[in-house]
C-alpha cells in the first residue's frame, strides 16, 4: 500500500441518527501523532455548528494523493469510529477517536 499517512476524519451529529461528514481545516498530516496533536482543536471548533463531535485520524495509505480513494466510516452506539479507504488490500481501521457535545 506504500507509505502510511494520517487522516483526520471529523462527523457531526445533530441527532442520534443524522451525521455527516464535517471537512476538517487540514485532512492529511504526515504522522498520526501530528494528526491527533490537532484533532481536539478541530473538534471544539467543529462544535460551534454541531450538537455533537466526532473524530479520529486514521492511518491510510500515501495512494491517496496518487488517485482518487474513498473513506468509508461507521459510527458505533459508544462513540467509536471505524474507517477504512476503498482501496485498502488489508483493513486500515481505527476504533478509537474522541467525543464532544454541546
Amino acid at each position: 500500500m506504500g507509505e502510511l499517512v494520517a487522516m483526520m476524519i471529523l462527523i457531526g451529529c445533530s441527532s442520534q441518527t443524522i451525521c455527516h461528514t464535517l471537512p476538517p481545516e487540514q485532512a492529511v498530516y504526515a504522522s498520526r501523532a501530528e494528526c491527533e496533536a490537532r484533532l481536539k482543536p478541530a473538534i471544539l471548533d467543529a462544535l460551534s455548528k454541531e450538537n455533537e463531535v466526532h473524530g479520529t485520524c486514521a492511518d491510510v495509505g500515501s495512494t491517496i494523493f496518487e488517485r482518487d480513494v474513498s473513506v468509508t466510516w461507521a459510527l458505533s452506539s459508544d462513540g467509536r469510529i471505524d474507517a477504512f479507504t476503498a482501496d485498502d488490500d488489508a483493513d486500515q481501521s481505527d476504533t478509537s477517536g474522541m467525543i464532544a457535545q454541546r
